[in-house]
């Protein structure tokens, strides 16, 4: 069958061709589809997936659609609905590339081509009826294996909370697959910047020359991000289908089971926590936590709590609004650092300061936030409660970029607050963040300087630790031991405000 796309009012027939016999039909007259315009592949009667056309019009009654044999044409035979092979290409053969040619001609929009225009995932659990034939190759990740590229279809998942999903096209796919996921950012090809990836794990009713077929469980997505979900093929010399096919991808939320007792963020000597949702979520970054290994030996250390803190715990609170200058805490996530700055410090007094701009307006009361420690080497830490909790809070004017002569100079006993956050160490220990909050006794003029804060009380060597920030842009503090003033590349968490 040969002939050219017209477009008018016909009698359309639908049909699956299942190895050249028709098995389903239907009539209904509508206006032929122009140029660019299928309706999207869909399944006929549970048989194997079909790509419909609603209307392109082939020299007499004809819709085209495909099966896993080879490119068919659905025609009037006869007076009724029939298939047979058609080359829609021209180039003397019925295969694939007569279905690569018929999408690139018919596909709306080619949505999926790229992440600049991905296929959207409203919601899970998701299914799609598709192919990558016809698109184009612009992604490629090695897991295991390279190739030349194969095309792609890229989906995108915006979750609105965290969830740990399977993704698979091993239900029903046709060809030698591969399906990666990016987060947020497509990389370049083999750029290693893929989440997840997999190239072979299983057969499918449809393609049985081996387990080339992808799958990836149990893969983690955290809410305020966005996943890619790329459909590849393998294409290699000789390779089946040459790397393009149809898929059938189902995207579900995983069933953890996650056996344990315990606070998630304390470590103990068996798997699992009794969170069961954190629990999930850990397990599936780290299997050891939950037994899961391949020696099936794991418990919930210290790593295991990180974890925990940072998949599941709070964030540290933020500066207020209306702050004059400063940035909140680092978040256990992230790569924090808690340096002492206490007059009680093991080998003598420590002062930390910090800089500051910009401020606009007097400053009335100042936020920070530390932990508490005892530490009798700078080595050994253990959690501790210190009491009384007092502290010196000085301004400073700047001299050239270095703390220059005191300003405002107040001792205080500030409000102490713990916070929901915790900090893990690898001993195994637990830091909860705690937050102090200090009205001045009389309010300091000062644009731009220093400000520091240092513990005053000390008993049984149990020490403050300022915590970093790492938000505030300056990238580095002030260490001052009294012989001499270092600087460390780390910024300090505090607030500036002005008053109530």
């Amino acid at each position: 069958m040969t002939g050219v796309i017209r477009a008018r009012f016909i009698t359309l027939f639908a049909c699956a061709c299942a190895f050249g016999s028709p098995i389903v039909a239907f009539g209904q007259s509508e206006r032929g589809l122009r140029h660019g315009q299928i309706s999207e592949l869909r399944s006929s009667t549970g048989a194997a997936p079909s790509v419909a056309a609603s209307a392109p019009h082939v020299a007499g009654d004809v819709l085209f659609l495909d099966d896993f044999v080879g490119f068919h044409a659905c025609a009037l035979v006869g007076g009724g609905p029939g298939c047979e092979p058609f080359d829609f290409n021209g180039d003397g053969q019925v295969n694939l590339l007569d279905y690569a040619e018929f999408m690139i001609r018919f596909l709306p929009g080619q949505q999926g081509d790229t992440c600049a225009g991905p296929k959207t995932i409203a919601a899970i659990p998701f299914t799609s009826d598709n192919t990558n034939c016809g698109f184009t190759d612009d992604y490629d990740e090695i897991c295991d294996f390279n190739t030349p590229g194969a095309p792609d279809v890229v989906y995108a998942f915006s979750p609105t909370s965290n969830v740990i999903v399977n993704i698979t096209l091993c239900r029903n796919s046709n060809y030698d697959s591969k399906l990666y996921v990016y987060e947020d950012v497509c990389g370049v090809r083999q750029s290693d910047t893929a989440i997840a990836c997999n190239d072979d794990d299983c057969f499918t009713p449809s393609f049985t020359a081996g387990a080339w077929v992808s799958q990836l469980p149990e893969v983690p997505l955290f809410a305020g991000h966005t996943y890619y979900i790329v459909i590849d093929g393998y294409d290699a010399p000789g390779d089946p289908n040459d790397g393009c096919g149809l898929y059938t991808l189902d995207v579900s939320e995983a069933t953890m089971v996650c056996p344990g007792t315990g606070s998630c963020f304390v470590a103990h000597a068996t798997p699992g926590c009794e969170d069961e949702t954190c629990c999930g979520l850990v397990c599936a970054a780290d299997a050891f936590c939950c037994g899961q290994n391949i020696e099936g030996d794991g418990v919930w250390d210290p790593f295991c709590v990180q974890a925990a803190l940072s998949l599941c715990g709070p964030p540290p609170p933020p500066c207020p609004g209306g702050t004059l200058a400063g940035a909140g805490a680092t978040a256990p996530t992230g790569l924090w650092v808690a340096g002492a700055s206490d007059l009680g410090w093991f080998a003598g007094a420590v002062n930390r300061l910090e800089e500051f701009s910009a401020v606009g307006s007097p400053i009335c009361q100042v936020r920070w936030w530390g932990v508490n420690a005892r530490t009798t080497d700078g080595d050994n830490y253990d959690p501790c409660v210190k009491n009384p909790d007092s502290y010196r809070v000085r301004f400073h004017a700047d001299n050239l970029g270095e703390p220059g002569a005191v300003v405002c100079d107040h001792t205080l006993t500030p409000t102490r607050t713990v916070t929901a956050t915790s900090y893990a160490t690898a001993g195994g220990d637990l830091y909860p963040l705690i937050q102090y909050d200090a009205t001045l006794p009389a309010c300091c003029s000062l644009g731009a300087g220093w400000v520091s804060v240092q513990g005053l009380a000390n008993v049984d060597n149990c020490v403050f630790l300022w915590m970093s920030s790492g938000q505030d842009g300056e990238g580095f503090h002030i260490v001052d031991d009294g012989a001499s003033t270092v600087p460390e590349v780390y910024d300090l968490s505090f607030c500036l405000l002005a008053g109530p």
